[in-house]
């Protein structure tokens, strides 16, 4: 749909393709539409962004309550390795129910 051209659409004589590929011309030639495409996409472009933060910021939560219920444990020596153990990391979550 990006890139068609009438020289594309007529290969396939196809009335269906035919009509999707008049209405896309008509919708890439429409500057009311584009600004509509490009706002759609700004906003697709932000709530992908937030979805990220919301999610960092879970994890960060996450993670500092499994740090705090390992101090109040007495396991500190163990917090260094949640950076790199992921296995480690996950039984620990289980463990704390976090």
């Amino acid at each position: 749909m990006e890139n068609t051209t009438d020289e594309c659409a007529a290969l396939y004589n196809d009335r269906k393709l035919d009509r999707i590929h008049r209405k896309v011309k008509e919708l890439k030639a429409s500057r009311e539409w584009r600004a509509r495409y490009m706002k759609f996409e700004e906003l697709l472009s932000k709530e992908r962004e937030d979805g990220v933060n919301e999610g960092k910021l879970a994890g960060e939560k996450r993670m500092l309550a499994l740090v705090r219920a390992m101090l109040q444990d007495n396991r500190s020596d163990e917090i260094p390795l949640l950076e790199t153990d992921e296995k480690l990391r996950e039984e620990l979550f289980r463990e704390y129910h976090i």
